[in-house]
């Protein structure tokens, strides 16, 4: 009975109001002390105030004539006021005198300083502390509370008590015999309506009680409507269910043709149940994970990616199950295979997931085209810039060069100015093969192609390489012997015949060789061995590059202390170094893969920490037997009397040629740029032998002049320099056309030499 009494909503509402009156009472009650609380220590502060305007004045007049009476009289005058426990005077920290006693644990305090006016000067007579007691505040305070609370307790309990009641009659007995009325309805009774005393049935201005009665009327009739659309259904579906059986052989068809259709995707398709169990998969699944379909099927994804016991941190899958949206990851497999993997949620339609596709794309093959399109474009973005540089670069070493050699001229042999001048040419040719080590990696500075054996290079520049690396290395050169099979053997032969700079190449051996020195600092072996090799497409497709062909091959390895992979990977990167600041500019290496990429070439790395390094260079071979070269004829460097039409634009390196010039016996004429050029030529047609022109100039380059000067007199020769780079010289058709060409920085003794050449031609 007493469970009965406490499960009942009459209980229940009761119950709420009592504690609902008691909470409400609390508060209040609260909220009126906490008011009266502020007010009394408002009231303090005020009488502290009215103290200090009345009191302090007699106090200090006391202290300064030391009228000890006055000062008791004061203080004992202090204590008798209301709530005042006791007051002191202190001087120098020292009380000097006091009154009352300290009774309460709490209190209020203040302390007010004395100052005494004398002759215009305030002078420190000390301070009086005074203590409010709040002992018999806070007995006020209890007392009123207890009251408030008691008042306002009786005021909102029979509010509480009255609502109730209230509730009670309109509400909870109507719900009582709702509650017998379903409890007691049939489905054989649901023609029977509710009937409330003092409710009409069936009208719409009502209160929500007879709404009630009213929805459950209602209910009763829709209840007995859908019976009877039920049973109609069930003969329906009954009908249909022989339809189906008909469609299931379509159904099983349809079925087997969308199979296929996945099955013939080359992605991995995975449907996962919510413990990331294989559901379902294509062929492409099995194939990309190298197993049979019926070895996928009820495996976890995480054992069958990664061969793990436990799901991946970050799983795609985990994620969409868990927000239900589509999720994307980038993972490596223990073959070192890259994919992409997304993960797509399969929703009910309360949007609960109940599965994932997980669709699976190899992109390894992607990610490194990506990663070479990136290296490309670096490599690009240097190029481009060091030429842009080189052009004014090469101009100011074009006048250092030249002054210097002028001057060294000049000098006195043995003298100390001779000194000074051969360090300052040397830095600047120092100079001068910076620019040109950053314009071979950029694969923009004029190389001269011709066919050469590489076996000779390579055997001619052994001595220059033994002064390189230093007597604690021990240098191998091998080399297949003039008598080795001819091109058509594979394994080498004596001429190993390919189309190159044979500067350049010997430049590529000689900073190989440099940067293996600085990797054996206490010394070893620095092998250099030269062969052939076929790039066929099995080689090609292993190591990502290089066109099917013949090839001379380039091997250079030393026994130094190697280099981890990232290390390999940025060896050929521009101004990349591991040696210390000042010890290397980390242009070697990168002059090195400009060169070999500029004869259309190819070199790698190949190394190990501990297990030393090998580069190998591979040149495109050529059939053709290569010429012996010709001995050049010693051509002196005397100048001549011939006229020069001299046109250069910077007017410091125009300053330079025309005074190696004339020192040389030419007469000459200057011109800023080729407008001027033009108009001298045509007044001096007659005189003019040779026509010296700077390529990039203002108004008509030097191609424009030279062309100009072709119509006014055809047999004219010219001359062209430049310090821009070759990619640029190209676009200007000079080198394309074979018209004679010196590139700047030039020495004064390589013009005179270069002009003495054109002029005999």
């Amino acid at each position: 009975m007493t469970n009965k009494i406490k499960n009942s909503i009459t209980y229940k509402i009761l119950l709420s109001f009592i504690l609902l009156s008691a909470f409400l009472t609390v508060i209040t009650t609260a909220i009126i002390t906490r008011m009266e609380y502020r007010n009394e220590i408002k009231k303090i502060q005020k009488e502290l105030d009215n103290i200090e305007r009345s009191f302090l004045p007699v106090i200090k007049q006391s202290l300064w004539e030391v009228n000890e009476d006055g000062i008791k009289i004061s203080l004992n005058g202090l204590v008798l006021l209301p709530n005042i426990e006791y007051v002191e005077i202190k001087q120098n920290n020292r009380v000097i005198a006091s009154a009352g006693v300290r009774q309460s644990k709490e209190s209020i305090s203040r302390e007010f300083p004395l100052y005494y006016d004398s002759a215009g000067k305030k002078i420190h007579l000390g301070a009086v502390h005074i203590s409010v007691g709040m002992k018999n505040i806070y007995a006020n305070l209890y007392k009123r509370a207890l009251i408030n609370l008691s008042s306002h307790g009786l005021e909102i309990l029979t509010v509480s008590i009255g609502m109730f009641l209230i509730v009670n009659f309109f509400v909870i007995r109507h719900l009582k015999t709702i509650a017998d009325y379903f409890r007691h309805m049939e489905l054989g009774g649901l023609s029977k309506h509710l009937i409330l005393k003092g409710h009409p049935v069936f009208d719409e201005n009502v209160d929500e009680v007879s709404q009630i009665v009213n929805a459950v009327n209602a209910m009763n009739a829709k209840i007995k409507k859908f019976i009877t659309e039920l049973e109609t259904e069930i003969e329906r579906r009954k009908q249909a269910d022989i339809a189906t059986c008909e469609s299931e052989g379509k159904f099983k068809s349809l079925s087997q043709e969308f199979n296929a259709l996945l099955n013939a995707i080359p992605d991995t398709l995975i449907l996962l149940s919510p413990d990331m169990k294989v559901i379902w998969a294509n062929q492409g699944a099995a194939a990309g994970l190298g197993k049979d379909l019926s070895e996928l099927m009820g495996q976890s994804c995480y054992s069958l990616w990664h061969q793990r016991t436990a799901i991946c941190a970050g799983c795609p899958s985990e994620k969409s199950f868990q927000s239900g949206e589509i999720e994307n990851k980038t993972i490596l497999s223990p073959d070192g295979r890259l994919w992409d993997l997304r993960a797509v949620p399969i929703k009910e339609a309360e949007g609960k997931v109940i599965n994932v596709i997980e669709v699976g794309r190899d992109i390894t093959e992607h990610r490194k085209l990506e990663e070479q399109f990136r290296q490309s474009q670096k490599m690009e973005a240097v190029g481009t810039l060091t030429g842009g540089v080189a052009h004014d670069f090469n101009n100011i070493l074009t006048a250092i060069i030249g002054y210097g050699h002028i001057l060294k001229m000049k000098l006195e042999q043995g003298s100390q100015l001779m000194t000074y001048t051969d360090q300052i040419l040397a830095s600047a040719d120092r100079a001068a093969h910076l620019t040109q080590s950053l314009l071979a990696f950029s694969r923009k500075q004029v190389i001269n192609p011709k066919p050469v054996n590489l076996n000779e290079i390579t055997a001619s520049v052994e001595k220059i390489l033994l002064r390189i690396i230093g007597e604690d290395i021990d240098l191998r050169v091998i080399t297949p012997p003039p008598s080795a099979p001819p091109l058509n053997l594979r394994g080498g032969w004596g001429e190993l015949i390919v189309m190159a700079d044979a500067g350049q190449i010997e430049q590529v051996l000689m900073n190989l060789a440099a940067n293996a020195r600085d990797a054996m600092p206490e010394g070893g072996t620095l092998t250099i061995e030269t062969g052939i090799e076929e790039l066929d497409m099995d080689f090609l497709k292993i190591h990502e590059y290089g066109k099917p062909g013949m090839y001379a091959v380039i091997t250079v390895t030393d026994t130094g202390h190697g280099m981890d992979e990232r290390t390999r990977q940025r060896v050929f990167e521009p101004f990349f170094t591991t040696k210390e600041v000042g010890k290397g500019t980390g242009l070697g290496l990168s002059m090195v893969y400009g060169i070999i990429k500029q004869h259309i070439g190819y070199i790698n790395c190949y190394s190990e920490p501990g297990a030393g390094t090998t580069f190998r260079i591979y040149l495109p071979l050529i059939e053709k037997e290569t010429e012996k070269a010709k001995a050049e004829e010693h051509i002196a460097l005397s100048g001549g009397t011939e006229t020069i039409l001299l046109t250069e634009d910077e007017e410091e390196v125009r300053k330079l040629m025309k005074l190696v010039l004339e020192e040389a016996g030419y007469r000459v004429i200057e011109a800023v740029d080729g407008k001027e050029a033009i108009e001298k030529f045509r007044e001096n047609k007659d005189r003019v032998n040779l026509l010296l022109l700077d390529v990039i100039m203002p108004k008509i380059n030097g191609k424009g002049v030279y062309e100009e000067a072709k119509k006014i007199k055809p047999d004219v020769k010219a001359l062209f320099s430049s310090g821009y780079p070759a990619d640029f010289i190209h676009k200007k058709g000079i080198l394309e056309e074979g018209l004679n060409f010196i590139s700047k920085p030039a020495s004064p003794h390589e013009l005179l030499k270069r002009i003495r050449e054109v002029l005999d031609k």
